[in-house]
C-alpha cells in the first residue's frame, strides 16, 4: 500500500516553511514544520524558516534562503526578495542574460521545500501539497501562484490552495481539540463562536471572519463570514519605517547633509545601507519581541498592563563593510520604534488605508453580514509581525479584549495547510469549510454598469451563466479576438478601483460585431477562476477565454528547469 504524503506550504513575501501532518504513537493528527539546510554566514545551518529570498552566482545558479538575503546587501541586482508582492504583475527581472518572472522566482523557493521534504523526511519524491495564499489574492495572482507551484514540480492536478488565515485557524482549533477541555482557549462546546483571524506577515496583511461550531462526534465546522480586501501591509513595511528612520538619523549624527549625501555616495553603496538597516529593524524587532517576554515571566508582569515600562529597552548593532564615516554603533530604543511605526498601526482618515486598522474595519463591515467589533468572540493572530508585542497591544485596544496568538505565527500557516491535506478526501472535521470568493470581479462594457463575474463573498464551488449585457465588439464589420477590461472594486462604481489583466477571446473564425454573447463563469473549491463563452445564436462556436493567467511557455519551462538543476546540485556546495 502506498502511503500518502500530507504536506502544507507557507509560500511567504518574508519566509516560507513547509510542514508534513502525521499520526502519532497516540494515532492523534499532529502537524510538523521541517528544519531546512541552508547557508549562515559562518557554515551550515539548519532552520524551519527559509527566507524567500534568491540570488543568482556569476554562473547564474540560484540560491535560496539565508545566503541569497546576504548577498543582497553586496549584489542588490542579481538578488530578489518581496517578489510575492509582484506575484500575478505583469513585470519581469532581467539578471545576467536570462529574464525571470515572479512565478519564476517563487518556484525556486518552492522547489528548495520540496526537495527538502523529500530528502530530509520523506526519502522519496512527492507531487501533491497543499499551498498557501492570501485570502484576498485575485484569480490572477493565486493562478501564477499555481504556475509556480508546477514550475517547482508538483502536479498541477494535485496542486491545493487554501487562504492563509483560514490554513492558521485550522492549526489553532486542531491543537486545541487535543488539549485536555479544562485548558482549552476556545470552548466552542457551549455553542457558536465568531472568531476574527489577523495575519500580518512579512509582506501581507489579511483579516477573516469565520462562524466555529462542533457538530457530532466532536467535529469542527468552519463557515467563513468576511475576507478583507486589503493585501499590500506587511513586516517588510515596518521595517522599511525603521530604516528610512535610521538612515536619516546616521548622516545627520556624521554631519552629512542631503546634498553631500547624494555627491558623496554611490547608488550601490546606498543600497548597501538601506539593506544592513533592514535586516538592524528585523532583528531589533524580535530582539525586543525575546526580551519583553522574558522579562514578563521572570519578573510575573503583563506587557498588556504596563506597556511604558519597555519603552526604554535598546538594541544597537556595529555597522561595519560600509563607508569609513559611516561605520560604528547604531541603536533605537523600543520608544522610538513604536513612535516611527505608529502611523501603520492607526487609521487617520477614510482615505488612508496603509495601517492595520483599516482591514479590521473592512473585514467587519464588508462581510456577508454586518458584523461590530461587539460581535467577535476571539481574535486570534498569526505571521510573525503578530509577535510584537505593540502590534498585539493596539489589536486589544480595537476589540476590547486580549487576542491569542499563534503558539508560533512563523509555522502555523503550513501546520494548518498540512493538516487540512491529511483530512481533504477523508469524511474530516474540516469538511464543512464554506470557502468565500474575496473580492468583486468586473467586466467593463462601452455602455450601463459594469457586469460581475464573480461577486464578492460568494461561496464556493460556484457557476453561473451570464446571458444579457454582451455583445461582440471592435473596429469594423467583423472580428477573429476581443479585449473585455476586468477590474475589482467594492462596487462598480468605486473611485477605487484595482485594474486587473484584460481578458481576450479568441474566435474560430471572424464574428460579425454587435453579435450577443454567453458567458458561462466557474469558480472551483480552490477558488481558481475560469470562463467559457459562446455566441448566443450559434451554441456550437464556443469561444476560448483567455483571462490573463498563461502558462509558461517552452523556453521559460526549460530556462527554470536548467536553473533547478543547476540549484539542487550546487546548494550543499562550499561557498
Amino acid at each position: 500500500m502506498v502511503r500518502k504524503r500530507y504536506v502544507g506550504i507557507d509560500l511567504g513575501t518574508t519566509n516560507s516553511t513547509a510542514s508534513v501532518a502525521e499520526l502519532n504513537a497516540n494515532q492523534q493528527v499532529q502537524a510538523k514544520t521541517i528544519q531546512i539546510q541552508q547557508y549562515e554566514e559562518h557554515g551550515m545551518t539548519f532552520s524551519e524558516e527559509l527566507p524567500s529570498v534568491v540570488h543568482f552566482d556569476q554562473d547564474s545558479v540560484p540560491y535560496v534562503g539565508r545566503y541569497a538575503k546576504r548577498m543582497q546587501s553586496y549584489y542588490p541586482s542579481e538578488t530578489l526578495s518581496n517578489v510575492k508582492r509582484h506575484m500575478g504583475e505583469k513585470v519581469e527581472w532581467k539578471i545576467y542574460n536570462d529574464s525571470y518572472q515572479p512565478e519564476h522566482i517563487s518556484s525556486f523557493v518552492l522547489k528548495k521545500l520540496k526537495k527538502t521534504v523529500e530528502e530530509k523526511y520523506f526519502g522519496e519524491e512527492i507531487d501533491s501539497a497543499v499551498i498557501t495564499v492570501p485570502a484576498s489574492f485575485d484569480f490572477h495572482q493565486q493562478g501564477k501562484t499555481k504556475i509556480a507551484a508546477e514550475l517547482a514540480g508538483f502536479n498541477k492536478d494535485k496542486i491545493h490552495m487554501i487562504p492563509e488565515p483560514t490554513a492558521s485557524l485550522i492549526d489553532f482549533l486542531h491543537e486545541e481539540s487535543l488539549k485536555d477541555e479544562s485548558a482549552r482557549v476556545l470552548d466552542i462546546r457551549t455553542g457558536l463562536k465568531t472568531v476574527l483571524v489577523f495575519d500580518l506577515g512579512g509582506g501581507t496583511c489579511d483579516v477573516t471572519i469565520h462562524r466555529i461550531s462542533q457538530g457530532e462526534n466532536d467535529k469542527l465546522n468552519i463557515r467563513d463570514l468576511s475576507i478583507s480586501q486589503y493585501t499590500e501591509l506587511g513586516g517588510s513595511d515596518f521595517d522599511n519605517a525603521v530604516m528610512k528612520y535610521l538612515f536619516a538619523k546616521r548622516f545627520r549624527e556624521k554631519g552629512v547633509s542631503p546634498r553631500d549625501m547624494m555627491a558623496k555616495y554611490s547608488e550601490k553603496e546606498f543600497t548597501k545601507l538601506r539593506e544592513m538597516l533592514i535586516d538592524f529593524a528585523e532583528k531589533a524587532k524580535i530582539d525586543f519581541s525575546r526580551r519583553i517576554v522574558a522579562r514578563e515571566e521572570m519578573l510575573g508582569i503583563r506587557y498588556y498592563d504596563q506597556p511604558e515600562m519597555f519603552d526604554t529597552l535598546s538594541f544597537s548593532l556595529t555597522l561595519f563593510d560600509v563607508p569609513r564615516e559611516l561605520e560604528g554603533e547604531i541603536s533605537i530604543t523600543k520608544k522610538e520604534m513604536d513612535e516611527i511605526i505608529r502611523p501603520l498601526l492607526y487609521q487617520t482618515s477614510d482615505q488612508d488605508d496603509k495601517n492595520i486598522e483599516y482591514p479590521i474595519l473592512n473585514a467587519l463591515r464588508m462581510g456577508k453580514i454586518p458584523l461590530t467589533v461587539d460581535d467577535i468572540d476571539h481574535v486570534f493572530l498569526v505571521g510573525g509581525m503578530t509577535a510584537y508585542p505593540t502590534v498585539k497591544q493596539r489589536v486589544k485596544e480595537i476589540f476590547g479584549k486580549e487576542p491569542t496568538v499563534a503558539t508560533n505565527p512563523m509555522h502555523s500557516v503550513s501546520r494548518g495547510a498540512a493538516i487540512y491535506h491529511y483530512f481533504l478526501d477523508k469524511i474530516s472535521i474540516f469538511q464543512e469549510i464554506d470557502k468565500l470568493y474575496p473580492q468583486n470581479v468586473y467586466i467593463k462594457v462601452r455602455k450601463g454598469t459594469p457586469v460581475a463575474l464573480v461577486t464578492k463573498d460568494t461561496s464556493v464551488p460556484h457557476s453561473k451563466i451570464i446571458d444579457t449585457g454582451f455583445f461582440v465588439s471592435g473596429s469594423g464589420e467583423f472580428v477573429n479576438t476581443m479585449t473585455l477590461d476586468l477590474f475589482s472594486a467594492d462596487d462598480p462604481k468605486a473611485m477605487i478601483q484595482k485594474q486587473l489583466k484584460n481578458a481576450t477571446l479568441e474566435f474560430k473564425q471572424p464574428v460579425r460585431v454587435g453579435s450577443p454573447l454567453v458567458f458561462h463563469v466557474d469558480v472551483d473549491n480552490d477558488r481558481n477562476l475560469q470562463v467559457r463563452a459562446w455566441l448566443k445564436d450559434d451554441e456550437t462556436q464556443m469561444v476560448h477565454v483567455d483571462l490573463g493567467v498563461t502558462d509558461s511557455t517552452d523556453e521559460e519551462k526549460a530556462l527554470i528547469g536548467k536553473r533547478q538543476e543547476a540549484m539542487t546540485s550546487n546548494e550543499y556546495k562550499e561557498v
